[in-house]
């Protein structure tokens, strides 16, 4: 009985983490829909945003740790980071300077 007991307390884990990476995958993709609207919007071009995104999915994996542990002592969420810096983009004033998007 203890044996079936461990298995399923594994499975639930599993479908746990599963659930966590299937809503990660959601948001990462709640970015990529919302990137022509931020192109248009702000004043980074298409390649800077492009830039912006690789790198912050480069430094995920590493910074997973960190921000976990940070996460739990100050109750502060990538969750609600991500659409705050989203805002802040779409305030920037554009530049003059800024070239046309077509």
């Amino acid at each position: 009985m203890k044996h079936s007991n461990k298995i399923a307390r594994k499975g639930v884990q599993l479908s746990i983490i599963g659930l966590i990476a299937a809503l990660m995958g959601i948001g990462q993709n709640g970015l990529l829909v919302s990137l022509p609207f931020l192109v248009t919007h702000s004043v980074f071009s298409l390649p800077t945003w492009s830039i912006i995104m690789a790198i912050g999915s480069f430094l995920f994996l590493p910074a997973a740790p960190f921000w976990g542990r940070y996460s739990d002592k100050h109750g502060c969420t990538v969750a609600g980071m991500v659409p705050a810096i989203q805002h802040w983009a779409i305030l920037l004033p554009p530049s003059n300077n800024a070239t046309s998007r077509t």
